[in-house]
């Protein structure tokens, strides 16, 4: 259950984050030329990552949608809801009346409804850990399904916390993927091999160059 719980509560208003447009030729090389003609919109950024995300919106990516195993309909219809939950989330910029909280919940659940009824069992399953793995180590922290399944003790989570705020200082002088690296490897040195363990449960296969949990040592 803990896999379908991860994700059931993230606000879709992260769909309105900037979106950046691929060329053909950013693009790799896909086997279906059905799924390529449709792949010409654009594609959730790689520097994205790292940065929790509506789960619809990693299937916008090409990666994602192979490793997911979408069809090109699939992908015809992720585009489709992802413009429609957009218009919604859209509309709602400015508002501060009662009723928002609600249309935003409605959002949400639209997003997870589509979720459910368009995906196969197995495919929501893969999504779930690839969410996971594109947020990475700050799941820990932000997900309380994650820290319950991983036994984090209170101690964990401050020394985690901890690693956190002092992030922007360690990676001062480090490119962004080597920043990324290097505190994936600091926050999971916290874990046990035990923790680690149920970390790479939950998180599946590796996926793409995401660093799970980045070998401690």
């Amino acid at each position: 259950m803990i896999l379908r719980r991860c994700f059931a509560w993230l606000p879709i208003v992260l769909i309105c984050a900037p979106l950046k447009a691929q060329t053909p030729a950013e693009r790799p090389p896909l086997k279906d030329p059905q799924l390529t003609r449709t792949s010409m919109i654009w594609q959730l950024p790689d520097d994205r990552m790292g940065v929790r995300t509506a789960p619809i919106l990693l299937l916008s990516r090409d990666d994602v949608a192979r490793d997911i195993g979408l069809t090109s309909d699939q992908r015809q219809k992720t585009w489709e809801k992802i413009a429609d939950l957009g218009r919604r989330a859209t509309d709602l910029k400015g508002r501060n009346d009662k009723e928002v909280n609600v249309l935003r919940r409605s959002i949400d659940q639209s997003q997870l409804d589509w979720l459910r009824t368009e995906l196969k069992p197995v495919q929501l399953a893969r999504l779930t850990q690839i969410d996971l793995q594109w947020e990475g180590p700050s799941a820990i922290l932000s997900r309380p399904q994650v820290a319950e399944a991983l036994h984090l003790t209170a101690d964990q989570k401050s020394k985690i916390q901890a690693i956190f705020k002092d992030a922007p200082k360690q990676s001062a002088n480090m490119p962004p993927s080597l920043a990324k690296v290097d505190l994936t490897k600091r926050v999971f040195r916290e874990l046990d091999e035990t923790q680690q363990q149920s970390w790479r449960a939950l998180t599946g296969p590796e996926f793409g160059a995401i660093p799970r949990t980045a070998s401690s040592k």
